[in-house]
């Protein structure tokens, strides 16, 4: 109960992060951006605050974005960097990996460090891969 409560707590949060940010792109006249924020707000599934101090999006249908304040990156499957657009988990490592759990794409680790990502999916004929390509949580011991 008590980690369900700090979860609404982060959630709450992050919310509160993306209207304060689209509040600042609608009185900028910037209406492009909000509507690219009010559309992730629509469909966010998970958010998480990395060790670097971005804040990565993951959706139902649109991929991954990442937040640095600023601006937002766009990850989806097309561009080889995830392989399913419907991102439930996201969870950083003790190694500073960050993991991109997926419904029907596997599990994709990034490494911050070399900008580079690998993907890992379960195989029929490999009996010590993933035992299936859909997750829709994570956790960490």
């Amino acid at each position: 109960m008590k980690k369900l409560s700090l979860y609404i707590k982060y959630l709450l949060l992050c919310v509160f992060l993306i209207l304060q940010y689209t509040s600042l792109a609608y009185s900028s006249q910037d209406k492009l951006t909000f509507n690219i924020l009010t559309d992730i707000e629509s469909q966010a599934l998970t958010f998480y605050k990395d060790s670097d101090g971005f804040v990565w999006i993951g959706t139902y249908v649109d991929g991954l974005y990442r937040f640095d304040g600023k601006s937002l990156k766009h990850f989806v499957s097309a561009s080889g960097f995830i392989l399913s657009n419907n991102i439930p988990a996201i969870l950083e490592d003790s190694h500073g990996f960050l993991w991109f759990a997926s419904a029907g794409g596997g599990l994709t680790r990034y490494d911050k460090e070399t900008n580079t990502t690998e993907s890992f999916v379960h195989d029929p004929n490999e009996p010590t891969s993933l035992s299936s390509n859909s997750f829709f949580w994570a956790g960490k011991n």
